[in-house]
């Protein structure tokens, strides 16, 4: 199955980051910044499967030396939170 079979996108795919940055700050995505959550990856827990990038609409997550980093780019949409399967990813 593939990473995303049966979950609906928080942002269109195929839209670049500028655009869904900015959907974001509009309130498209869906969720209010006041509402949004501080994404932290325990490097304890993160076993490098890339659930989170695969997720991630904004280019936010990397694997770097097998555990997930997540960059200025992340907008604390939380979806990589509800989608780590190690609970690695918290608020």
């Amino acid at each position: 199955m593939p990473p995303m079979a049966g979950l609906t996108p928080l942002i269109p795919p195929g839209r670049d980051v500028a655009a869904r940055r900015a959907d974001f700050s509009k309130g498209k995505s869906g969720l209010k910044k006041e509402e949004a959550m501080a994404a932290k990856v325990n490097k304890e827990k993160c076993n490098g499967c890339g659930e989170c990038v695969d997720i991630c609409g904004f280019d936010a997550i990397k694997i770097v030396d097998g555990k997930a980093e997540i960059n200025d780019d992340c907008v604390e949409c939380g979806a990589c939170v509800f989608r780590c399967p190690n609970k690695a990813i918290t608020v």
